[in-house]
């Protein structure tokens, strides 16, 4: 496989390309199923795995409003399920074949559980967008939110660590060239100021990411349980904030 630069995931796609060879040798695979976007993997690996003769699948959702995360490298599978119905449309025009594939909730794992009702409100999740701005703007009313997630808890890292991030940031604010880097590198620097307050002052109320098995227990052990419905257009800092509806949310209606 001919490497290119341009691939976030570049060293990801040899090393996913020698696994899958080593084990395929070993024993021949019936079907590779992934979750991948653009950037993660070079499509020359999809490829190379179609002609070994072993059919590819890959899942993606929030293709209404995100197609373009997967426009560059659907093509390249052999199937493609996705969430929403009517983003069978864009997965024709790229001549990519699809296969609605309906979200839902499994009663055998989903399900109400009977545990303490300790936590006033929670919220499980990245820092994207404004999702910090939220958590910190009702820990400051008073509001007992407990936020689980990546980079949230108090210890993530140590204070070194941590000026040493901040510092980069700066840095790198101050070598952009562009426009566009000089935005994300500004954007980058305030919620990451951000984050360091809010772990300072409420640190009993940020959390490492949970375990799928805790987070259904957490759905039951909260009387309240957020979700922020914003995304970057185009996943672009300097466009507009756009309002969607998570498929997940209707599950969590229904149940």
């Amino acid at each position: 496989m001919a490497r290119n630069d341009k691939f976030l995931g570049s060293s990801f796609s040899q090393r996913l390309l020698d696994t899958f060879r080593r084990e395929h040798d070993k024993t021949p695979f019936d079907l590779f199923f992934a979750y991948l976007m653009n950037g993660m993997v070079d499509p020359g690996v999809i490829d190379e795995i179609r002609y070994l003769g072993v059919p590819t699948c890959n899942f993606s959702c929030n293709n209404i409003h995100q197609f373009d995360l997967v426009d560059e490298l659907a093509s390249h599978f052999d199937y493609n399920l996705h969430s929403e119905r009517d983003a069978r449309a864009k997965f024709e025009q790229i001549g990519a074949k699809s296969v609605w594939w309906q979200m839902a909730s499994n009663p055998k794992y989903f399900k109400p559980m009977n545990v303490p009702h300790d936590l006033q409100v929670s919220f499980v999740g990245a820092n994207y967008a404004l999702r910090t701005r939220y958590v910190g703007y009702l820990l400051e009313q008073g509001i007992e939110v407990h936020a689980f997630g990546p980079g949230r808890q108090s210890g993530a890292r140590t204070p070194l660590r941590s000026w040493a991030k901040y510092a980069k940031l700066l840095l790198d604010q101050c070598l952009a060239l562009t426009p566009e880097r000089q935005y994300r590198a500004a954007a980058n620097l305030a919620n990451h100021a951000l984050r360091c307050y809010l772990s300072a002052r409420f640190p009993q109320n940020l959390h490492a990411p949970i375990s799928d098995e805790a987070l259904i227990a957490l759905y039951s052990r909260s009387q309240i349980s957020l979700g922020f419905l914003e995304v970057y257009d185009g996943h672009d800092l300097r466009r507009a904030m756009l309002q969607h509806l998570h498929l997940r949310e209707m599950v969590a209606l229904y149940r």
